[in-house]
């Protein structure tokens, strides 16, 4: 059994070690679009970087709770701005 099926979370150093996207260069950037909700297709097919790798990636670093924690503050910005225009 792997640490990750104990744990149910990734073995971080063993996944920094063989991500593909951890040993880009690009990294920042990379994850940067992806939590600023830029399509995982098109940061893929824009980097040259294959789409399970991204998924793996984002899953690995937890990066689509901070993507939905990114979406639910710009959607409450929204409101707010629309409840004192009323």
């Amino acid at each position: 059994m792997t640490k990750k099926e104990k744990s149910g979370h990734p073995d971080m150093e063993r996944h920094s070690r063989i991500c593909t996207i951890c040993q880009d260069p690009r990294v920042e950037e990379i994850d940067l679009e992806f939590v600023e909700w830029n399509p995982i297709s098109v940061i893929a097919r824009e980097k040259k970087l294959s789409q399970s790798a991204r998924y793996r990636h984002c899953n690995a670093l937890a990066l689509f709770g901070k993507r939905d924690r990114n979406l639910k503050k710009s959607l409450k910005g929204c409101q707010c701005e629309r409840g004192a225009a009323a």
